[in-house]
């Protein structure tokens, strides 16, 4: 499993010539595809297509065929055939599939650079935090004719690793009350971007954490007559901790305020916030060694 939401560009070099004993191929008649998600199949199986077997963004790039015998790295890696694309532009098109409400099971696609011919699409629901498989293939654009070339790629990486990050605080405050007892107060807060030293950087929070704690240490017997001669140790605690994640846990390239500001409807984005947040409570309470002094 790759995780790629916090890189910023895909990028990859492309070569493209007709074999030496093939007809000249004319430019834009061959294109590169790549694909990247968590599945996706090949077959014309429809009912496995049918139950979401795809999920994928693919990008589509129309190639420019290099000239025999001319051996200029300009003519053997043509800029044109240069995959340098933003990541984010594969997130506008789950923007706009959810700004627009479409079905999660209907491709969208948009073009990115109108001089190169490129093409973005998204099928199925594919995550950029969840990539599980590439692949790159090399499409016919002609369907009534066939060609013989040749098909160099190299370098296929990912740049502009997001390194900002975050901070984090811890309070704790102890309160002595005489005989009766004593209140501890404490809380701590990590943002998103937070990591130790030793750390990696994809090993930093992803998610804001704040928790805080209160608990109690009295003698209830203090709170009786003091004829009664009673001593009841009573622990109490409320312990409270919100982690609310950087990414919504099923669009998982999507931050969870960025998909909020997406839809309109106050019921869905209050499912959203109950899904992503999550809220944990523990209560304690005990009396323990309750006992008449003499």
């Amino acid at each position: 499993n790759v995780n790629l939401v916090l890189y910023k560009r895909l990028q990859m070099f492309v070569h493209a010539e007709r074999a030496l004993d093939g007809p000249e191929i004319d430019d834009r008649k061959l294109a590169v595809v790549l694909r990247l998600g968590k599945d996706f199949d090949n077959s014309n199986n429809t009912n496995v297509k049918a139950k979401g077997a795809n999920n994928y963004y693919e990008y589509i790039l129309p190639l420019t065929m290099s000239k025999p015998g001319i051996q200029s790295p300009d003519n053997i890696w043509p800029d044109k055939n240069y995959i340098n694309i933003p990541l984010d532009s594969l997130l506008e098109l789950k923007r706009f599939r959810i700004k627009n409400n479409i079905h999660v099971r209907d491709t969208v696609q948009m073009v990115i650079n109108p001089e190169k011919g490129d093409i973005i699409r998204m099928v199925g629901n594919p995550s950029l935090g969840l990539v599980k498989v590439f692949q790159v293939a090399i499409k016919n654009l002609e369907t009534d004719k066939l060609v013989n070339g040749e098909i160099w790629i190299n370098e296929l990486r990912v740049t502009g690793f997001d390194e900002s990050g975050g901070g984090a605080a811890i309070g704790k405050v102890q309160l002595q009350m005489a005989d009766l007892g004593e209140l501890n107060f404490s809380a701590n807060y990590s943002s998103i971007g937070f990591g130790a030293l030793d750390k990696r950087l994809m090993e930093r929070n992803r998610e804001e954490t704040f928790q805080f704690d209160i608990a109690a240490n009295i003698d209830a017997g203090k709170l009786l007559p003091q004829a009664l001669k009673i001593s009841a140790p009573v622990y109490a605690q409320l312990q409270k901790t919100y982690i609310t994640p950087q990414f919504d846990p099923f669009d998982q390239d999507l931050e969870v305020g960025e998909k909020l500001s997406l839809i309109e409807n106050s019921t869905k984005r209050d499912s959203i916030k109950e899904i992503a947040r999550e809220e944990v409570t523990i209560r304690t309470f005990n009396v323990t060694n309750v006992r008449t002094q003499a």
